[in-house]
């Protein structure tokens, strides 16, 4: 059987929508003894068998990944059949039932008791907290294993997410740019849980990359000597995944993924990296050669078309670079990155955001947003009062070395 995960557009998602194929076995699991660590920076979940992908997503050893682009791997409708197994205590039904009854409340998916359905979810007491990902076509069930250990609303709500679709967050494309994978402090054969997936595998929903997401593993996951393995690039303070719930992020991604009508959330990019936004879209105060304001893109990297970031022409207070929406839309947040080249390095370390519905008349929001500390790295600043109006602006009120940005806004219309 195959655990699978498809692509946005058709339709698996996680932190990322991945286009790939998750090979799924019913195996015995690992160490009964292995349970989840009360330290928040720790591997929190998962167990300690190399042959799990990712620590808790079942695979069959040496069957590699394929690309699936069919809606048939999505639970039909939202609805998920299930049963659970005799072996389960009490304590992991309460946590289940509680864990599906959140999900419900924050989306269109329901979980009912399965009747005849020749799909359907199996909860069991295995070794462990794992699952498949997204609808498999096993006909005896596909295996949710809450484990001793695992019995918990948040880690059930880790391992459901798992299968209606997604992987973890941090398995993005452009995870590197927000976090530091640490490869000397992982423990031997788990190198593979880092591993990210290319772009033409994965499509993020349009969500940003979100540190909070019960989807995302913590910091010492799968450590050799106690340190971390993954790490935020904002510093090694930052608290990388939970288990309290569903993100704001994490709600959104599955109401899009699953099209629950009105429930699709507000932090959705608008299209400035991807090039929704067009060139003509995007205006600036003043620019370099090579540096024109169609280079603001967030990733966007030196090529044919620039060397990759706006910089403006003289770096002083009052430039500032202007995103033309096409229509009135709400901003909840800003992603920015600096410029980088085999000569120099440029940043914006703060900036104020301006929103105008006409392009004449500006209103400038009273938050100053914290910028850049490098050339490379993604800073997100989710806005505590979002802006609305058709044009916005960035406003940099400090720089290191000049005046250069890449950027991407979030919000709905």
């Amino acid at each position: 059987m195959v655990c699978e995960y498809l692509p946005l557009k058709a339709l698996i998602s996680f932190g990322v929508v991945l286009s790939l194929s998750i090979p799924c076995s019913t195996n015995s699991m690992s160490d009964p003894r292995a349970r989840p660590s009360n330290d928040s920076a720790t591997n929190t979940l998962w167990t300690s068998r190399p042959d799990l992908l990712e620590g808790d997503i079942i695979q069959e050893g040496g069957t590699s990944r394929a690309s699936v682009n069919k809606k048939i791997y999505l639970w039909p409708r939202g609805i998920v059949p299930y049963v659970m197994d005799s072996g389960l205590t009490a304590l992991a039904r309460l946590a289940i039932s509680k864990a599906m009854r959140k999900m419900e409340s924050l989306s269109c998916i329901s979980f009912k008791l399965r009747t005849n359905e020749r799909y359907f979810v199996r909860f069991i007491r295995g070794a462990g907290c794992y699952s498949c990902i997204g609808r498999t076509m096993d006909t005896n069930g596909q295996v949710v294993s809450i484990g001793f250990g695992c019995e918990q609303e948040g880690i059930v709500l880790h391992e459901l997410m798992h299968t209606v679709g997604f992987f973890h967050t941090n398995s993005r494309p452009d995870r590197d740019a927000y976090v530091i994978v640490y490869s000397k402090n992982i423990r031997p054969g788990f190198e593979r849980n880092f591993r990210k997936y290319s772009h033409g595998q994965a499509d993020r929903l349009g969500a940003p990359y979100d540190v909070t997401s019960v989807m995302h593993v913590p910091r010492r996951s799968w450590s050799r000597n106690g340190k971390n393995t993954i790490e935020s690039r904002a510093g090694a303070h930052v608290v990388l995944g939970q288990q309290r719930g569903l993100s704001v992020v994490d709600k959104q991604q599955l109401n899009q993924l699953y099209n629950c009508g009105s429930n699709k959330g507000c932090f959705v990019a608008v299209g400035i990296e991807k090039g929704q936004i067009r060139d003509s879209q995007l205006r600036a105060s003043s620019y370099k050669r090579y540096h024109e304001p169609h280079q603001a893109r967030l990733h966007l990297t030196a090529g044919f078309k620039g060397n990759g970031a706006w910089c403006a022409a003289r770096s002083r207070s009052g430039e500032y670079l202007q995103i033309d929406l096409g229509s009135r839309h709400k901003i909840t947040a800003v992603a920015t990155q600096g410029m980088t080249s085999l000569f120099s390095k440029a940043w914006v370390k703060g900036y104020r955001v301006q929103r105008s519905d006409d392009g004449r008349r500006w209103v400038s929001s009273a938050q100053i947003l914290r910028g850049n500390w490098d050339a490379n790295s993604v800073q997100y600043n989710a806005l505590r009062t979002p802006l609305s109006g058709r044009y916005v602006r960035i406003v940099p009120d400090e720089w290191y070395n000049q005046i250069c940005l890449r950027v991407e806004l979030y919000g709905c219309k």
